[in-house]
C-alpha cells in the first residue's frame, strides 16, 4: 500500500481516539438539564467526524469524497463551539480540555488542508 493509504489510516486512527475521547468526556458532564443537553450534542457532533471520515474514505466519486470531509470538517467546527460552551459554563475544570480542543484544532486544520489540496488538483 502507498504513502497516501498509510497516511489515511493514521489519520482514521487519531480521528477514532478522537471520538472515543469524545465519549469519555461527555459521560462525565453534569448530570443536570443542561448538561445532558451538551452531553448529548458534543456526542452527537463529536463521534460523527469518524463515521463522515470513514464514508469518504469508500467515496463513489471525487465529489462524494469531497462532500463527505466536508461534513467531517463541520462536525469538527460544531464540536470546538461545544467545548467552547463546556469551558465558558464552568461544566468541568478548563485544564481537562486542553488537549481535546488541541486535537479538535488539528484535525480540523488536516481536513482543511486535505479539501484545499483537492480543490488546488482539480483546478490543475
Amino acid at each position: 500500500m502507498g504513502k497516501g493509504w498509510e497516511r489515511a489510516n493514521q489519520l482514521q486512527k487519531r480521528i477514532s481516539d478522537f471520538k472515543k475521547r469524545i465519549i469519555r468526556l461527555s459521560s462525565v458532564l453534569p448530570r443536570t438539564k443542561n448538561g445532558q443537553h451538551v452531553s448529548n450534542q458534543i456526542f452527537k457532533s463529536g463521534t460523527s467526524v469518524s463515521a463522515n471520515y470513514a464514508e469518504a474514505r469508500s467515496a463513489e466519486s471525487e465529489d462524494d469524497f469531497i462532500h463527505k470531509l466536508k461534513l467531517a470538517r463541520k462536525e469538527l467546527g460544531e464540536t470546538a463551539d461545544w467545548l467552547e460552551t463546556i469551558e465558558s459554563a464552568g461544566m468541568i475544570n478548563p485544564k481537562r480540555l486542553v488537549a481535546i480542543r488541541d486535537e479538535n484544532d488539528q484535525l480540523s486544520r488536516i481536513l482543511t488542508a486535505t479539501l484545499n489540496t483537492l480543490r488546488k488538483n482539480l483546478k490543475s
